[in-house]
């Protein structure tokens, strides 16, 4: 009997406490290039000291920006509009919440890799390719910590040991490019760990990995999360990690957060209409029922303006004029799922509920509806009142008929382009001017072509 993956994780007891860290309607925006793309509009984050967020989103959707924010990281041209990033940091004021938004340049380095450590998507990129391995790592100890340069390499050979690397006191000499993907991978973590900072901001760290060394990666930061106590923000666009490594899970879509609630919840009762069509276009859903591989039509919306109406209206197979005009507010939820009630639920779209259900436009689903997401149509699937012989797909249009000319098991296969025909022989090469007559000519002869 195989244990439940969702059951893999629990959320840690919510109390009266304050939140580690609290992100409150946060808005990036990144000029350039003659325009201006809204990263970031309203983002409303949380997490407890000890817990696991998991951001999982499509390409573009602003989870890489929300975690670079945090640490004030921003690419050129970036900036902070509006909005709190509130974090508990006891290295600067105990008991007393820092605005990392508005908090200046002395104060964010002291944060960076102290209190808050993060780990990249390439370590390629972000290790010095200048450095040792050992300088590296050592580098954030010496620099937020009062330690001698001798027990800061020792601290760091620790550490290296710590995550796994083979032979650490010899791979601290080493360069970046002397290791493999996995290896300086480790390396990155071990960066962001040798402080034991209190917040881990993991940008999906198995990106160029294979699936063996992406199990070790993770199992390598869950362990160490446990170890070290430690929260996590995990941003990823695999729900398989997602629904084994965090406790609560946040879908952005478009610059926004779509939908917010713990892991089984998520996965049991999704409550908008992207969250459910990510679940829908998971491989494992088409394999096991033997069905279309389900798809998410479209593209993911412009930036560089706001669109009015809901973010997903383009691409929902359920939008309705009133999705179109009338944007979606993230609101907070009840009574989804069994078990007790966590609070910091909210869904943006209540279409996916029961009647009079719990999205802040009060779009319900149909009358009387249990609450149960609704299946996703996969693409070319006949959404009805269709014309002609042909049947009209959800989004109207006409799937194009394929045509194949039948081959007996007689007929020869047909040749790879229609002009096959024997080319005429080159004409042969004349020979070098430098010769006459297969002798080589002396300087100053006349020269002659061969008859």
């Amino acid at each position: 009997m195989t244990a439940d993956p969702l059951s893999a994780t629990t959320r840690p007891p919510s109390g009266t406490a304050a939140p580690l860290l609290s992100v409150e309607d946060l808005h990036v925006e990144i000029t350039g290039h003659g325009r201006t793309v809204h990263a970031l509009d309203g983002v409303h984050l949380d997490l407890a000291p000890g817990e696991a967020l998991g951001i999982v989103g499509e390409s573009g959707c602003g989870k890489t920006m929300t975690a670079l924010s945090v640490l004030g990281l921003l690419p050129k041209g970036g900036r902070i509009t509006r909005g709190r990033i509130l974090f508990q940091d006891r290295g600067i004021g105990a008991d007393s919440a820092t605005d990392l938004a508005a908090a200046p340049g002395p104060v964010l380095r002291e944060v960076r890799g102290n209190t808050v450590g993060m780990v990249f998507q390439d370590p390629l990129t972000s290790l010095n390719p200048t450095m040792t391995i050992g300088a590296q790592v050592a580098e954030p100890l010496l620099l937020h910590k009062e330690v001698t340069r001798r027990q800061a390499w020792e601290k760091a050979e620790e550490t290296l040991r710590l995550v796994g690397m083979p032979q650490p006191a010899e791979r601290m000499r080493n360069h970046p490019h002397q290791l493999s993907g996995g290896m300086r991978q480790r390396v990155a973590i071990a960066m962001a760990l040798v402080c034991e900072p209190r917040l881990l901001i993991a940008d999906e760290p198995t990106t160029a990995l294979d699936v063996t060394t992406q199990h070790q990666i993770l199992e390598l930061i869950d362990d160490l999360r446990t170890r070290l106590g430690m929260a996590m923000i995990l941003v990823t666009h695999d729900l398989g990690v997602i629904a084994k490594r965090v406790d609560r899970v946040a879908v952005m879509y478009g610059g926004k957060v779509a939908e917010r609630a713990g892991v089984r919840r998520l996965f049991a009762t999704p409550r908008h209409r992207y969250t459910q069509a990510l679940l829908a276009a998971l491989p494992e859903r088409a394999t096991g029922e033997r069905t279309t591989l389900a798809t998410i039509p479209g593209l993911p919306p412009t930036l560089s303006t706001r669109p009015a109406g809901c973010r997903f209206a383009p691409r929902c197979a359920f939008a309705s004029e009133r999705c179109r005009t009338e944007e979606p507010e993230l609101s907070e939820e009840r009574g989804l799922a069994e078990g007790p009630e966590l609070p910091g639920e909210a869904g943006a779209c209540g279409r996916a509920g029961a009647a009079g259900g719990g999205g802040a436009c009060g779009r319900a689903g149909a009358a009387g509806g249990s609450g149960a997401p609704v299946r996703v149509l996969p693409p070319g699937e006949e959404r009805g009142g269709g014309t002609g012989d042909r049947p009209r797909t959800r989004y109207g249009h006409h799937p194009a008929p394929t045509r194949l000319r039948p081959r007996g098991p007689g007929t020869p296969p047909r040749p790879h382009r229609r002009h096959q025909a024997l080319r005429p022989a080159r004409r042969p090469l004349r020979p070098a001017q430098g010769r006459q007559g297969g002798r080589r000519r002396r300087r100053g002869q006349p020269h002659r072509h061969p008859r």
